[in-house]
């Protein structure tokens, strides 16, 4: 959007040039046609800055006549007045022309009688964030001054045969008003042994440098903004309002706010708990295939009608019930209650059954100890809405996905809003898997970097489905005057390795400042070992309670058919 302004320079030069009306309905039009309609021009009686455009025209007329002036680069601005008094206001194509020069240089050039009004002109201008640098043509001698607001807000002359707009190759110590929010592997902020404060992280390590170059600093924001629990909403609105020059947190850009070159793309993901946990019983049941029940029952019918055929051929007489009992019998390796073959042909049988089942039994039971049993893990967000796992996610994380317009009402409703700080002990503790949470590739890289270098049990794993993709870049001032040297320094480390080594080198630097000791020696956030209990024994109780239920029931069937038999006795003697 075209700031004020812009529009301020327009209307004076329309006031001091061009006092018609159609030139500013056309000016009008141009204006809507660029989705700028909410832009109008706005009444500066009480401004001191209009009061002096309308009595002095921006540009003296003498200027152009002088010879040593070309050798200046005039800014945009300039050229906009020239071209107004040369050209014809009716030119469509030039207009449009003129106003994205207006758009992407915001220098400004005004003239006062007294460097006091000077002074006042560039504290305005600056407190716009709308120039870099501001000039001055006085009538006579035409000295010009420049205003560097970096950092003592001095007004100084400049050299007639430089030029007009200097770089902000040296801030002479400013003093950038910035946030510092606990955000890995982005940003790490805490203290050493020796109580020295140490910041780094991905985004961190690119500002610092950029400062170190430039010769400025940083400070937080005032002690009642930082005490309270700042979000990135609340870092947009701060650098909207003008309360924050250079946002130290990089995030995905949002529109209303400027933004810088994008340091990074980030892939956003899902880590969710791992279904890790298989029951010791599972490994018994395991073996015990449909299939090998049935087989088993076919054998024994099979064997049963062998024994009974086999029976007829001795010329024996054909007992089913014997020849199934037998059978039976052998397969759970009992002895027969009285035996209706040879013992070879019993011993055959029991070691044939013995052979084979056991067998095929121990072939399965060791092939599933020795490789685990593959368990369905969450790898969809339909997983997780059928599991009804909560998302642990940031309020800026939710309201980005939430504008995305692709994600089920079902899926967003399982998010849980927490602030950032909580959001990243949770995460860094390495054993919560109470919840899913949403990440960006980087963060999921330094998990995996820290747990390897401990070797912590895995509790989170990365789903298979990916979220979205976006690029993350620092918040800044829509027309802030450091957008230029910023993206240009950004564009430079990336092209020479800089951001690259400095992710590789973050867990090694981390370690070296004792960053550990911070989060993983307290009890509550450090990996828990599990006393052995009777838990891991599950097994051998489940079948030493089986055993004792089955042994009950034939020792209570036992003395029913004891009782039965005797009473049958009685009976008989009775009757005799």
């Amino acid at each position: 959007m075209v700031s004020k302004i812009v529009l301020l320079v327009f209307s004076l030069v329309f006031q001091a040039y061009a006092q018609n009306d159609s030139f500013i309905e056309l000016i009008k039009r141009v204006y809507k046609e660029r989705d700028t309609a909410t832009c109008h021009f706005i009444n500066f009686d009480n401004d001191f800055l209009a009061v002096f455009f309308r009595s002095n025209p921006p540009i003296p007329v003498s200027i152009w006549n002088d010879a040593s002036i070309p050798s200046f680069e005039f800014s945009n601005a300039i050229l906009v007045v020239q071209a107004l008094e040369e050209e014809t206001v009716h030119n469509d194509t030039l207009l449009e022309r003129l106003i994205e020069n207006l758009e992407q240089r915001r220098d400004v050039i005004v003239s006062a009688d007294s460097l006091v009004k000077l002074e006042e002109y560039f504290s305005y201008l600056s407190e716009k964030k709308f120039t870099r640098i501001v000039g001055l043509a006085t009538d006579d001698d035409r000295i010009l001054y420049g205003y560097f607001p970096y950092a003592d807000n001095k007004v100084q002359r400049i050299s007639p045969h430089g030029p007009l707009s200097q770089p902000l190759s040296d801030l002479n110590g400013f003093s950038f008003r910035t946030t510092i929010m606990h955000d890995f592997p982005r940003m790490f902020s805490f203290k050493d042994k020796k109580s020295r404060l140490h910041i780094t992280g991905s985004s961190a390590n690119i500002f610092i440098s950029f400062l170190r170059k430039h010769n400025a600093t940083y400070q937080q924001l005032s002690n009642s903004r930082r005490n309270s629990s700042i979000t990135m909403t609340d870092v947009v609105k701060a650098t909207i309002a003008n309360e924050i020059d250079i946002s130290m947190n990089a995030y995905s850009p949002q529109p209303s706010c400027g933004y810088s070159y994008p340091i990074k793309v980030v892939t956003c993901l899902m880590m969710v708990p791992v279904n890790g946990f298989v029951d010791t019983q599972e490994y018994f049941i395991r073996p015990f295939k449909s299939w090998v029940w049935i087989f088993i029952l076919i054998f024994v019918f099979y064997v049963t009608v062998w024994k009974v055929s086999l029976n007829k051929f001795l010329q024996k007489s054909p007992d089913y019930w014997q020849s199934f009992s037998q059978t039976f019998t052998a397969l759970l390796l009992i002895s027969p209650e009285r035996c209706i073959t040879d013992k070879l042909r019993l011993h055959s049988q029991v070691f044939f059954f013995t052979f084979l089942i056991s067998n095929i039994y121990v072939i399965y039971f060791t092939s599933f100890m020795i490789v685990s049993i593959p368990i369905k893990q969450f790898d969809t967000m339909q997983d997780l809405i059928d599991n009804n796992v909560k998302i642990l996610t940031t309020d800026f994380d939710k309201n980005h996905l939430t504008e995305v317009k692709a994600y089920s009402k079902s899926f967003l409703d399982l998010m849980v809003p927490v602030d950032r700080k909580l959001y990243g002990k949770a995460l860094l503790s390495l054993n919560n898997a109470s919840f899913a949470y949403i990440v960006g590739d980087d963060k999921r890289d330094f998990l995996m970097n820290i747990r390897a270098s401990w070797m912590i049990k895995p509790v989170l794993r990365t789903a298979r489905e990916t979220l979205n993709f976006y690029f993350i870049c620092y918040f800044l001032h829509p027309h802030s005057p450091f957008k230029d040297i910023l993206d240009e320094f950004i564009i430079n480390c990336l092209e020479t390795g800089l951001t690259y080594k400095w992710d590789t080198d973050l867990v090694l630097e981390i370690l070296r400042h004792g960053f550990k000791e911070k989060i993983y020696n307290r009890p509550e956030y450090g990996p828990q070992n599990v006393s052995l209990n009777l838990k891991h024994f599950k097994f051998a109780w489940t079948f030493y309670v089986i055993g004792l239920t089955m042994a009950g029931l034939v020792f209570f069937g036992e003395l029913y058919i004891i009782k039965f038999v005797s009473a049958e006795i009685q009976n008989t003697d009775a009757r005799y």
